[in-house]
């Protein structure tokens, strides 16, 4: 080796050696150079939130004079501090706090609020409802002006924002809302075919029936105002719905619900066409003799029913005089014929003429 050459060599091991003293004591000393910082609450009552902005931060839960916390991170600019407050990491307003060497500690990346997305309500009360439409979608609850609540989705056009209130996921018309980074939530399926429908009670006291017809269907439970149940179908012209009751099918008059969605969405039941297709009477007289046939003098009497009870109506005589019934609903001959002016028949008009016996 030259003598320069050997020079060289000794000058670029001296370096580094310089070099690598420095780097090692600093990883021996366990990072000295980031001291922790406390932060003094320096305000009667502060709000801790989700993120630094204070129009859309949420406030996730409130710090009290005197009080003191860790500093774990600090916007760009060092006017909100990220605490953690026993175990929650959340944003305060610097300007109440009393925090040495606040621009020491390292900016936060969660500063930018990745990943959050809020909303401040900015009408006096808004809908919460279960559907992004406002006929479609029912009421679930209300929010008001100047609260803020996590969103959690977004119909395509950003039109309607889904929200968390309190545990409740509904949507809200985002004309009301101020949120500017509504198009960062996730884009959710709303296609009406592809949703259950539900139905909530609108009267004080609904009656269900064991099949879609006042007079024929025997009432099974009894719902209440606001109760809201899965629909299963619907009749022909969507005037009953049929329910999932705890786990029973049962009818239920469409005019004392509301559904989401429309009714329409609902399938058809061939139950409730069969239902439609059988006709029902109503006694009217306080006891009304049932006939072999219908003559009034020669008739053999075969039972006698009472006021209110319900029949099915097999057929009547060419002049409506007398209608043949059913009278136990079962057709396993407790048929007779009774006088047609003491039953209320809703569709009489379409009572077939059926021959004697």
């Amino acid at each position: 080796m030259t003598p320069v050459l050997r020079i060289i060599t000794t000058v670029a091991i001296l370096l580094i050696a310089m070099m690598a003293g420095p780097l090692a004591a600093q990883e021996a000393s366990g990072d000295e150079t980031t001291p922790e910082i406390t932060a003094v609450v320096a305000t009667g009552r502060l709000n801790v939130r989700d993120t630094p902005v204070y129009l859309l931060g949420r406030v996730v839960t409130q710090i009290d004079r005197g009080e003191s916390y860790p500093v774990v991170g600090r916007n760009l600019e060092g006017t909100w501090a990220q605490l953690d407050v026993d175990g929650i990491l959340g944003w305060v307003n610097a300007r109440y706090l009393v925090a040495p060497g606040l621009q020491d500690v390292p900016f936060s990346a969660s500063a930018a609020a990745v990943g959050i997305v809020n909303a401040r309500v900015q009408t006096g009360r808004l809908n919460v409802r279960d559907f992004p439409h406002h006929e479609f979608g029912f009421v679930l609850t209300k929010v008001y002006n100047n609260t803020i609540w996590p969103v959690t989705g977004r119909n395509t056009d950003s039109t309607w924002a889904q929200v968390d209130v309190n545990g409740t996921s509904g949507w809200v018309n985002a004309r009301y809302l101020l949120a500017p980074d509504l198009a960062a939530a996730p884009e959710l399926d709303t296609d009406l075919s592809d949703l259950p429908v539900n139905a909530r009670v609108q009267t004080g006291r609904l009656n269900v029936r064991s099949i879609p017809n006042f007079l024929g269907g025997e009432v099974v439970a009894k719902l209440w105002r606001g109760e809201v149940y899965p629909v299963l179908a619907r009749n022909f012209d969507s005037k009953w719905a049929q329910l999932d009751i705890d786990g029973t099918a049962a009818w239920v008059r469409a005019s004392l619900i509301q559904t989401s969605p429309d009714l329409e969405f609902a399938p058809l039941s061939a139950e409730a066409q069969a239902a439609h297709e059988i006709i029902f009477a109503r006694v009217d007289a306080s006891r009304l003799n049932v006939r072999a046939r219908p003559v009034y003098p020669d008739g053999e009497i075969l039972t006698q029913l009472s006021r209110g009870q319900v029949v099915t109506v097999l057929g009547r005589d060419a002049n409506s005089n007398w209608i043949k019934i059913d009278y136990d609903h079962r057709g396993e001959g407790a048929t007779g014929w009774v006088n047609g002016r003491y039953l209320y028949i809703p569709r009489r008009n379409l009572v077939t003429v059926t021959l004697y016996g």
